[in-house]
């Protein structure tokens, strides 16, 4: 976990509008358990130019399915 995160925030630190990095962050996120964070970066990487469809055909993001939040983004 520590290193995940460590490497992550490194990646995003050089690169903190990378629409893909963004969106592997969101699904790395999700893998450890925050949410919120996860919901973040995927707002960030829709914005950057993740299609919303994408989201929705990405299984780590399955547990999300019934997230108000993560509704909205796949919906826009």
């Amino acid at each position: 976990r520590k290193t995940a995160l460590e490497n992550l925030d490194a990646a995003l630190r050089l690169n903190p509008k990378s629409p893909d990095l963004l969106l592997t962050a969101g699904i790395v996120y999700q893998q450890l358990g925050d949410t919120p964070r996860a919901l973040d970066a995927v707002e960030k990487a829709i914005a950057g130019g993740i299609s919303p469809a994408t989201l929705s055909d990405t299984p780590n993001f399955d547990t999300l399915r019934g997230n108000p939040r993560f509704l909205k983004l796949i919906q826009r």
